[in-house]
């Protein structure tokens, strides 16, 4: 049955769901949800041997994206022209949230706007949500029946090494595949009872090798650039740019390969191969455009770095 739902509070053993006025959804749907949510809360009670409170849930018109909300500390689903049903139809999607609010529950000094402005901290944060759902249903993809036209959201584990990922969720997918082959509630109990650092995990996971931490990339471009994420060209008066990429010693040289991708819609350069990691820089265009240079290890891709390269 479909029901259209006129700003309605629906209260369960599980969760407060906040429907804002006008959204039409279904019953089945609705209580499909607060199942899910009721089952994430008894397996992180079960991991804890804790009791949870129920979780705050709203479902919008729009948003910026389907999340936690730190601050008002609620879940958003919302509508998005590539969301399937507002997101509320992912389980991994569902629990992945739902865990957020958990920890924050558990672990409130952990989840304070400061801490999470600190980027291994939210790579830390993403990462434990990810490595719970993926415990969860013992599977190896995130985010089945969330976006239209896509199986799923992204794989669990990463090749990516910590040190060479270049955003908070890549860092993210380096950490899950650190904690899902070794996790534990005293593991998580530990880092999350103190000030979170990565000098915490380093002791923790004493094993891993010591370029998962370590390596880096250095990148020089000739003649030099003010900025290290945006590089600007003149058109009419454009010389001539190079890029060059060196690893450090926590990589083999010998293996080490920088790969490029980029959207063909905002191709304002033409990047020429003159070796593995040497790159020439000409303006095709004005403009601005994202390009992505990937790290590789022989076969195996352990990281990125991304640059925006603006012609005028």
């Amino acid at each position: 049955m479909l029901i259209f739902i006129l700003f309605h509070l629906i209260f369960t053993l599980s969760a407060a769901i906040e429907v804002e006025e006008g959204l039409e959804l279904q019953k089945k749907d609705l209580d499909n949800l607060s199942k899910r949510v009721q089952e994430t809360r008894l397996f992180f009670e079960e991991f804890f041997n804790i009791e949870t409170a129920p979780v705050d849930i709203k479902i919008q018109k729009s948003c910026f994206r389907v999340g936690y909300k730190l601050e008002e500390k609620h879940i958003t689903f919302c509508h998005k022209e590539n969301y399937v049903n507002y997101g509320i139809m992912s389980k991994d999607v569902i629990s992945h949230e739902v865990f957020h609010a958990l920890i924050c529950q558990q672990y409130p000094k952990f989840c304070t706007p400061n801490i999470l402005e600190d980027e291994d901290a939210l790579a830390f944060h993403e990462a434990i949500a990810d490595t719970f759902t993926s415990y969860m249903d013992d599977n190896t993809t995130f985010g089945e029946d969330f976006y239209k036209g896509l199986p799923y959201i992204r794989d669990y584990t990463s090749s990516y090494y910590y040190s060479l990922s270049d955003s908070p969720y890549l860092k993210a997918g380096a950490l899950s595949n650190l904690f899902i082959e070794n996790f534990s509630s005293d593991i998580l109990d530990q880092i999350l009872s103190t000030d979170f650092s990565l000098v915490t995990l380093k002791k923790l996971y004493p094993n891993k090798l010591e370029s998962f931490w370590k390596a880096s990339v250095n990148f020089d471009f000739i003649p030099s650039q003010n900025s290290s994420r945006r590089v600007w060209l003149n058109l009419e008066s454009f010389d001539r740019l190079e890029v060059f990429f060196s690893p450090n010693e926590f990589l083999d040289s010998a293996l080490f390969e920088t790969r490029i991708t980029h959207s063909k819609r905002d191709q304002v350069i033409n990047l020429k191969r003159l070796d593995k990691n040497h790159f020439k820089v000409t303006p095709l265009k004005k403009g601005i455009g994202q390009y992505t240079f990937h790290y590789y290890l022989g076969s195996q891709k352990v990281g990125q770095r991304s640059f925006w390269f603006g012609v005028r």
